[in-house]
């Protein structure tokens, strides 16, 4: 069999590899070409990044009353980010709202009666048709402005007032910051198994590309030795 010059087993591996139309190399830099899929910090720092923590360290009010601990719970950072969220639900509700008014009131002067003037007889009458898109029309915004309201009076309830005491706003918030971190664990995971898979993949890629390159030299040598 002939010699072989240097590096070309690696050229030969890497020709396999194109061969079965998968580039190596451009997995070995997927944090490189995806960087929104894996970014170039270290997982925990992406993970950490999750994590709202307060950007001020000045005294609150009551920070002789409540433990660090709590502060950073209360901390206006915290209450501002979730007023800012319901805030923005409570004003697109509001929005909707309105605009299911108007649409009903578009639909009343569509299809009302015209009214009776004295000495002035011009009533026209309806089609069965016309008085059963009304119905329909009644019974849907009926629903559309009853639901929306419910959810506007649902979104003002959960908004922070001076009413609700400390002990529940510290119990809400904790509530928060546990969904956020059990959400961070289940990230992380995903990104640990993400990265085992994909040194899987790497290992049986090159065991592919091995063989297919063992497979390469042994047809050469027997195609060689019969000649």
């Amino acid at each position: 069999m002939a010699s072989m010059k240097p590096g070309s087993i690696e050229q030969e591996k890497e020709q396999a590899l194109q061969d079965l139309g998968i580039n190596l190399l451009s997995m070995e830099n997927l944090d490189r070409s995806s960087p929104e899929l894996w970014p170039e910090k270290s997982v925990t720092d992406f993970i950490n990044s999750f994590h709202t923590t307060p950007q001020s360290t000045a005294k609150l009010p009551y920070s002789k009353e409540l433990s660090q601990e709590d502060q950073n719970y209360l901390h206006p950072s915290h209450l501002i980010k979730i007023m800012a969220d319901r805030l923005t639900q409570l004003q697109d509700c509001i929005n909707q709202q309105a605009e299911h008014f108007c649409n009903s009131i578009g639909i009343l002067q569509q299809f009302a009666p015209p009214s009776k003037f004295p000495n002035f007889d011009r009533s026209g009458s309806q089609t069965p048709q016309q008085q059963q898109t009304q119905e329909d029309y009644v019974q849907l915004f009926t629903t559309l402005i009853a639901r929306c309201a419910k959810d506007i009076d649902t979104l003002i309830e959960s908004l922070p007032s001076e009413e609700n005491s400390t002990e529940l706003q510290l119990e809400s918030l904790r509530v928060l910051e546990k969904e956020n971190q059990e959400a961070a664990q289940r990230l992380e995971a995903v990104v640990r198994n993400g990265q085992d898979l994909l040194e899987k993949i790497q290992a049986a890629l090159s065991d592919i590309a091995q063989a297919q390159l063992d497979m390469q030299h042994l047809t050469k040598a027997v195609t060689g030795g019969r000649e």
